[in-house]
């Protein structure tokens, strides 16, 4: 495997890591805003119900008031009765009426407020569901981040290791050149010192050939010179 090769791996790697790292801080920060918006706190928490129940109490309200003019009708009919009726018999179906109605309006309130309760708890049930989802996808993504983490440990270690390896061979390129410098320094001295004892050599030649010629020369000369003495002798003698 080559450096470069390390080099894209490990880039693509972080690329991953930092995308699974971003999709969990988002699904972390969308579940802390939804406690902080709709969680309960302490036990339940109905603020989000307040509207819904503000118009049950207004209707509670109306029908109250609806109540309270139709009990005056009754009571002003139950007064028109007493001139010519006994007193008894209307106030018993005055108070017959205000019983059915009260426990008409409570069972009323009392469905209302089941329902916002069945309302409320599967609201929150959908919710606990969505945040098991949400935990389930951030539990695979934590996975995928260390599985991720240790394949980048792994590459880490073996491009120090690579790093390492290239150091060595570095430090021994280093050291091979400096000895074969060292070595090639040595042979050009040893060059230069033969060469120069060469050219001493040869001046030396030089000079001995120059002066065997001269010698060479005078011999000759002498040779020439005994050679022509002797042969005006013979002639002296005639």
């Amino acid at each position: 495997m080559t450096m470069q090769n390390l080099n894209e791996r490990l880039a693509s790697y972080l690329d991953k890591v930092r995308h699974l790292e971003e999709e969990n801080a988002n699904l972390e920060r969308l579940i802390r805003e939804w406690y902080q918006n709709h969680g309960p706190q302490y036990g339940r928490d109905y603020s989000q119900y307040y509207g819904p129940i503000e118009d049950l109490q207004n209707q509670i309200i109306s029908a109250t008031v609806d109540f309270n003019k139709e009990m005056r009708g009754l009571q002003s009919q139950s007064g028109g009765d007493v001139n010519v009726e006994v007193n008894t018999t209307p106030d018993s179906n005055l108070m017959q009426k205000l019983n059915e109605m009260r426990c008409e309006y409570e069972q009323i309130i009392e469905n209302n407020r089941k329902e916002v309760e069945r309302w409320y708890e599967t609201k929150m049930e959908e919710v606990n569901q969505e945040v098991h989802t949400s935990g389930q996808e951030i539990q695979s993504s934590n996975h995928q981040v260390s599985e991720l983490r240790r394949e980048y440990q792994t590459l880490e270690i073996e491009l120090q290791s690579q790093l390492s390896m290239l150091q060595s061979l570095q430090s021994n390129l280093e050291d091979t050149e400096r000895r074969y410098n060292m070595q090639l320094q040595q042979i050009q001295n040893t060059i230069t010192t033969v060469e120069e004892e060469l050219a001493s050599i040869r001046c030396e030649i030089e000079s001995q050939n120059y002066e065997y010629k001269m010698l060479l020369d005078i011999n000759l000369a002498r040779a020439m010179e005994k050679a022509m003495g002797m042969e005006e002798i013979p002639n002296q003698r005639y």
